[in-house]
């Protein structure tokens, strides 16, 4: 079977943590907490991404709590953004400046959003919109190479019958779990169309969720648990924890791969409805989403 990760074996990745990290340790002013090749990765910057991350889910009207395993999570996330930009780099893969400042516009436009003004973005970041933008650019310009470095990986899978068949052959038998009995049965379920006006009511409902959280400021947790017809995650915020794309129906997983951590989807048609979508983060080819489904009513008049 074909890995996800065939390019690993190329490179020699050698992972330094240390221990400690209590908050009542003395003072250092740096330390490498990893190594990806010749790259190394100090614990300043992982600082650095989860104070910009409370930052950010701050402006969103989210309050989120430092923890160890969140400081870990950005440390793997940046772990395996360095393997991806080598792995750009071999395959010469490069994105220009006027894409990204384009992407990193739209960012901006949508935090402001949130905020409320340009004044409050500011001044909940300690920063100008220029010295945001100085200081996100070659962030952004990361975050876009390893995605098109994990897109195109993606379309290269290919996953036959056969190795399948020789991965589940290859799971020892004490190892099984125990399967309950079963039934199969077989169903014919025939849903009416939807009436045009049923699928025009979903989609400006979801609509104005969407506006709600862009330019009101809600929280897209807040919403989901109040409307969304998802009940599976409707009770925990809308949450889809990381799963990878194929396990997505494929228009879900495209808008949500197209976004940046914190970014909101346009509304998203799928068989189940509508969708508006949150990436939360990516790490290799899973990702986490926040998500509100609005369904069609197909009785309604």
């Amino acid at each position: 079977m074909k890995n996800n990760y065939l390019f690993l074996p190329l490179l020699s990745l050698s992972l330094l943590l240390t221990s400690g990290l209590q908050a009542q340790q003395k003072q250092i002013a740096d330390r490498i907490v990893a190594h990806v090749n010749d790259n190394i990765i100090l614990k300043s910057e992982i600082d650095q991404s989860v104070a910009d991350y409370m930052r950010q889910s701050q402006v969103q009207g989210q309050r989120v709590q430092f923890s160890l395993e969140l400081w870990f999570n950005f440390l793997e996330s940046a772990i395996d953004n360095y393997v991806l930009l080598e792995k750009a780099q071999i395959d010469s893969i490069v994105v220009s400046d006027d894409e990204v400042e384009l992407r990193m516009d739209q960012r901006i436009r949508e935090l402001t959003a949130r905020a409320g003004s340009e004044q409050a973005l500011e001044e909940t970041f300690g920063k100008s919109i220029l010295q945001l933008k100085a200081d996100f650019r070659e962030d952004f310009r990361q975050q876009m190479i390893t995605s098109r470095v994990q897109q195109g990986k993606m379309q290269s899978i290919s996953i036959t019958r056969p190795e399948v068949n020789q991965f589940f052959e290859n799971i020892p038998t004490d190892s099984l779990p125990t399967i309950p009995e079963q039934v199969a049965l077989s169903q014919i379920v025939i849903l009416p169309p939807a009436k045009d006006n049923a699928k025009e009511n979903a989609f400006e409902f979801a609509k104005q969720l969407r506006d709600s959280i862009l330019v009101h400021g809600k929280s897209i947790e807040e919403l989901a648990r109040r409307h969304s017809d998802d009940q599976g995650s409707a009770r925990n915020g809308g949450l889809l924890p990381l799963m990878s794309l194929d396990e997505l129906v494929s228009e879900y997983s495209a808008a949500a791969s197209a976004l940046q951590p914190g970014g909101i989807s346009k509304v998203v048609e799928t068989q189940f409805g509508y969708h508006v979508i949150k990436l939360n983060r990516r790490v290799g080819d899973r990702i986490e989403t926040n998500h509100i489904l609005i369904t069609v009513d197909n009785e309604e008049s």
